[in-house]
């Protein structure tokens, strides 16, 4: 199993320095970007949830993309702990694309894909670090985005 995930983590890598400087404006951009490497996967690694992180300058400017989870058939544990670690080691991250598979096809969120979201949504809020989107995608290119069907707002000012 090992061995498997560190041929995605490569795959990440290669896409990684072939697309550091890219624009990332929209989500259907964002949900090509995850098929490609999904794409080049082994059936094996694709049939599991894996769960991206997109880090964007102010310009939206592709500056990393990560793998934050490799889960099993039907989920991916994320945690902010792990998700904002990169934007501070890094630097310069301004706002983040989260995305993640659904071997199944179906890409209607679930229950536990809008509550995480949420919660890693207000992290990012207390960090200064945005995140504009989160994208499902199906290994047939279908996808869902977050912020195309309003389930994901700007952030929210405290009112005092």
């Amino acid at each position: 199993m090992m061995v498997r995930n560190r041929r995605v983590c490569e795959i990440v890598k290669k896409y990684n320095t072939e697309n550091v400087g890219s624009v990332l404006n929209n989500p259907e951009m964002v949900a090509k970007m995850i098929k490609s490497i999904l794409d080049g996967m082994e059936k094996q690694d694709r049939d599991k949830e894996i769960f991206f992180a997109i880090g964007l300058d102010v310009r939206l400017k592709i500056k990393y993309i990560e793998i934050v989870s490799i889960g099993g058939l039907n989920s991916a544990l994320v945690s902010p702990r792990e998700l904002f670690r990169t934007p501070f080691i890094k630097g310069g991250i301004a706002q983040l694309i989260i995305a993640h598979n659904h071997p199944s096809g179906d890409t209607t969120p679930s229950e536990d894909d809008i509550l995480t979201t949420h919660k890693i949504k207000k992290a990012g809020d207390l960090l200064n670090i945005s995140i504009i989107d989160h994208i499902i995608v199906a290994i047939d290119g279908k996808f869902f985005s977050f912020k195309a069907n309003k389930l994901i707002k700007e952030k929210e000012e405290c009112n005092e």
